[in-house]
């Protein structure tokens, strides 16, 4: 279990280094692109920002079009909200991924839009698969996993978002899972 785990902690750091895209949501929102790097007052304000936050938030899961209009707006939508939306994902994917039109990370499905998780390294996603890992792994090889992914927690989700009701439940939630890797880590150094 120790060597799997440790072969999976490997992986994760190749998979990071080959990404088209590594993206930091823990504390200030930062993307590296190659040698580029953006951050949050570089996508074009704060609803493309929030767009881009919302489908990290979903890592790899498809958000609709009618979900992302409700987020952004609270549930009261301008008239030309869906125009508005592609407009914001036209913005991020010139600024994400020029160049690359629709095969870049930022990818449209039926109705909605998904990040690609095989070209993008999330450290949101590397905090879940480190916990998830240390969950079933045993103590000597959970250990390391729990502070590495403690120390990529280590500042608040979305550090730098203007506070929406979205933003703020999400901060939440994290939180919370921060708290029980606090709790697993510390009866794991125990053991």
């Amino acid at each position: 279990m120790v060597e799997r785990a440790t072969n999976l902690a490997h992986v994760s750091e190749a998979s990071r280094q080959s990404s088209a895209l590594q993206i930091k949501v823990l504390g200030s929102l930062s993307i590296r692109r190659g040698n580029t790097t953006l951050n949050a007052n570089d996508l074009g304000g704060p609803k493309p920002r929030q767009v881009l936050e919302i489908l990290l938030l979903n890592f790899g899961s498809a958000v609709s079009k009618t979900r992302m209009i409700d987020l952004l707006w609270n549930g009261n939508p301008p008239a030309g909200a869906l125009p508005t939306l592609e407009s914001y994902v036209s913005v991020l994917r010139r600024r994400l991924q020029p160049g690359a039109g629709r095969a870049g990370p930022l990818r449209t499905v039926t109705g909605g839009y998904v990040i690609e998780p095989s070209i993008v390294d999330l450290d949101l996603n590397r905090f879940h698969t480190l916990t998830r890992l240390a969950g079933v792994a045993a103590p000597p090889a959970a250990l390391p996993l729990l502070t590495e992914a403690l120390e990529l927690a280590s500042a608040q989700l979305l550090g730098d978002e203007l506070l929406p009701a979205w933003a703020e439940e999400e901060r939440a939630l994290h939180a919370e899972r921060v708290g029980h890797a606090r709790v697993l880590a510390a009866e794991t150094a125990l053991l």
